[in-house]
């Protein structure tokens, strides 16, 4: 009888300890669109900078705090029509079908490196 209890306390904090994993979800989604939000603002007072910087002709300010000045960024590829683009520019990396595995093992193949796993987990409801 003891150990029933005890299982019962343990679901509940189980229970409990999921209820805050849920909510710090919640929480980290709301910090990541507020995270979002502030670097869309950075983003474009640094437009509004440069935007306003070139239209003066003024290439550098100096100021106790910080040093401001437009520079050459190295040069990009930029992509106009990817359709034009030889294969051998498109990376597609390695990726395991385990589904397709699945279904062979369990039709009776023999796969090297691979095993049909069955396992147990405990559920609460």
């Amino acid at each position: 009888d003891g150990f029933y209890d005890k299982a019962e306390n343990v679901a509940k904090i189980i229970k409990s300890l999921l209820a805050g994993a849920e909510t710090a979800s919640i929480e980290s989604k709301r910090l990541l669109k507020r995270k979002q939000a502030l670097e869309n603002n950075a983003a474009k007072l640094k437009v509004y900078l440069q935007t306003e910087m070139e239209r003066l002709e003024i290439k550098k300010i100096n100021s106790p705090l910080f040093t401001i000045q437009i520079q050459k960024n190295p040069a990009s590829v930029e992509i106009v029509e990817e359709a034009l683009l030889e294969e051998f520019f498109i990376v597609q990396e390695p990726k395991i079908d385990k589904k397709r595995i699945a279904e062979l093992l369990k039709a009776g193949e023999v796969i090297d490196g691979a095993i049909l796993v069955e396992s147990e987990s405990l559920r609460i409801r």
